[in-house]
């Protein structure tokens, strides 16, 4: 599956079709609010299909919150879960994370392998 036959909307597509409790970080899947729980396995699925880099941000210190999204290899930045937040919410300049380490936490070692397999399924259906 070739990145430039891959169109950003259809990701998006097979992204929302694709997202489950069992790709979710804390398996606390809201039908009405999809793309919650979603950003770290959903930006190492969208660098292994578009290539680029996995970028990371502290949102809040307590409760602890993070959001991680995506720098494309043309340097435009993609967030495809950034609707889980109210529109009141700052997202901070983000960094780049290694993708070994987005994918070095156990959680992420289950949802990763089931979400990449669901959205390549979903594209291979729909090209």
């Amino acid at each position: 599956m070739a990145s430039e036959k891959i169109n950003q909307k259809n990701l998006k597509s097979a992204l929302l079709a694709s997202w489950s409790e069992k790709t979710s970080w804390t398996k606390n899947f809201d039908p009405e609010n999809p793309s919650a729980n979603q950003c770290r396995v959903t930006s190492a699925v969208v660098q292994k299909l578009l290539g680029g880099k996995v970028l990371y941000a502290v949102i809040k210190k307590r409760p602890f919150t993070s959001h991680f999204w995506n720098r494309l290899p043309n340097g435009k930045e993609i967030d495809f879960t950034l609707g889980q937040f109210s529109k009141s919410v700052i997202i901070p300049k983000g960094t780049i994370a290694p993708i070994k380490e987005v994918l070095s936490a156990p959680r992420i070692k289950k949802t990763y392998p089931l979400l990449l397999k669901a959205v390549k399924h979903y594209l291979l259906k729909i090209s």
